[in-house]
């Protein structure tokens, strides 16, 4: 999608969330919303994510991520 020019004008950003650092591991656990243009079609959207990181002599990095977008039964509260 992303290589392949059917995906364009794409834009994700944190609603809100949770991030707990100890040492040189982190967790973010929290809401997203998103929007773009998926084979000439605009979309929208929300969903959960959780992202894992750890520091590294180069700074941070992920090193895990895993996330649900809201469909008919699965929904954010608000």
């Amino acid at each position: 999608m992303l290589e392949g020019g059917t995906l364009v004008d794409f834009h994700e950003w944190r609603l809100s969330g949770r991030f707990h650092v100890f040492g040189d591991i982190a967790h973010w656990f929290g809401s997203y919303a998103k929007e773009g243009v998926q084979d000439g079609t605009a979309f929208t959207g929300r969903g959960m994510k959780t992202m894992q990181f750890i520091r590294s002599t180069d700074g941070w990095r992920i090193s895990a991520a895993a996330w649900d977008d809201e469909r008919p039964g699965l929904a954010l509260d608000g």
